[in-house]
């Protein structure tokens, strides 16, 4: 029998009876590449959108821009981030144009009004307009400028999949998924940059190294011979791969890191000087530290996610996706775990729910984090006289273990 893409996952109810429902897919996996717990196919592949934006800013850190331009972990934060477009996030963002001498003109991320409504009234107030600056994926767009300006790589087309710097970014998704970079493919996301469309559970695998490294629960670097499981689109049995522990695979990574000779314009130069393990930790910490940068100050969930389990002392990062996308990696019983959701019809109330009851489904958030992230797992809904009439909740089960 052939395993169902989408199970049901959320629903809708007016007054005491369900009025519709979204379905969606779920895939958790630990550090040593085992699948934890899932919901319909863990398999299934969807575009991961800005939940890779984390992994996209890797390359301003492994290619070593980030330590050459001074470039600060609010900054980093911000190039992770799908900001509210508030004054601090547009602060940032041009400071890491200014580091590469560059301005906003050099962004090809297009434009939109800020998220945030008391940024846009500042705006209208103002008499001004919103500028690429306030584009929620505008620090993406930096880092990738600035890593093109460190590495003497063309600016113009640096969206293009095949320039250097998407190439670089690729390669390195592809490793802490545990794909061939031609294994993921490619299209072009709403700011025009490249997106990216993998399994979930591969997708899980970096979410999962990414907390792994960040808290150094386990330091695969230097106990040789630990391996990660590296999972093909769900084959059952598990080829076992090592990370970062063989001098063969410390040559790929250089390959990964390493423009093609004619796109540097001139003598060739070391590959990235920064380990992919440092520079994982360096996201997280700066994603960590600065959930606010991450989003924004008001309702958005990845914001007072982090702020939560931070003030409740769990390791945790998390970043939202478009058309019902949502990544989390934390840290439980010694692992590294990383969470992929994808809501089948896209829809944000949806993937908010499904993402906090997931957390409370493995016990990585104690009781007292329920309180503060009601409204976004169990929201209620009103009608114009601001009457509750009904509820958005989840209904799923997460099968433990291989899927059901």
């Amino acid at each position: 029998m052939t395993q169902q893409s989408f199970s049901p996952a959320v629903q809708v109810t007016r007054g005491i009876h369900p009025e519709s429902s979204h379905r969606g897919a779920i895939a958790v996996v630990d550090s040593g590449g085992r699948l934890v717990a899932s919901l319909g196919n863990p398999s299934e592949p969807a575009y991961v959108r800005s939940c890779a934006k984390p992994f996209q800013a890797l390359a301003l850190v492994c290619s070593g821009a980030a330590d050459a331009l001074g470039v600060t972990p609010e900054e980093l934060a911000t190039a992770c981030g799908s900001h509210s477009g508030e004054p601090e996030h547009v602060q940032h963002v041009l400071a890491l144009l200014r580091r590469a001498g560059l301005d906003e003109s050099a962004l090809r991320c297009g434009v939109h009004v800020p998220f945030d409504r008391p940024a846009r009234d500042a705006l209208d107030a103002q008499g001004m307009r919103p500028s690429p600056l306030h584009n929620n994926c505008s620090g993406k767009h930096a880092a990738m400028l600035a890593t093109a300006h460190y590495l003497d790589l063309p600016l113009e087309g640096y969206t293009d999949p095949e320039h250097g710097v998407q190439v670089a970014i690729r390669g390195i998704l592809g490793f802490l998924c545990g794909l061939e970079p031609d294994e993921i493919q490619v299209a072009t996301d709403g700011c025009n940059a490249p997106t990216f469309r993998l399994p979930l559970r591969s997708f899980s695998l970096a979410l999962a190294r990414l907390a792994a490294e960040g808290e150094s629960v386990q330091d695969l670097h230097t106990r040789p011979g630990r391996t990660l499981a590296r999972r093909h689109r769900g084959q059952a049995d598990a080829e076992e791969i090592p990370y970062e522990d063989e001098a063969q695979n410390e040559d790929e990574l250089d390959d990964v890191y390493d423009p093609p000779e004619e796109d540097r314009g001139g003598e060739p130069t070391d590959a990235f000087p920064v380990p992919i393990a440092q520079g994982l930790r360096r996201i997280w910490s700066a994603m960590r530290a600065h959930p606010r940068l991450v989003a924004g100050s008001r309702g958005r969930l990845c914001t007072d996610l982090m702020s939560t389990a931070g003030s409740l002392g769990v390791p945790l990062v998390a970043k939202s996706g478009a058309e019902g996308a949502y990544a989390i990696a934390a840290v439980q019983d010694g692992l590294g775990v990383g969470i992929t959701i994808k809501i089948e019809d896209g829809a944000q109330r949806a993937r908010d729910s499904a993402a906090i009851e997931t957390l409370f489904q493995l016990s990585l958030l104690p009781e007292k984090a329920r309180g503060p992230l009601a409204g976004y797992h169990r929201q209620t809904i009103l009608n114009l006289v601001q009457e509750p009439v009904g509820e958005i909740r989840p209904i799923f089960k997460l099968s433990l273990g291989l899927p059901a």
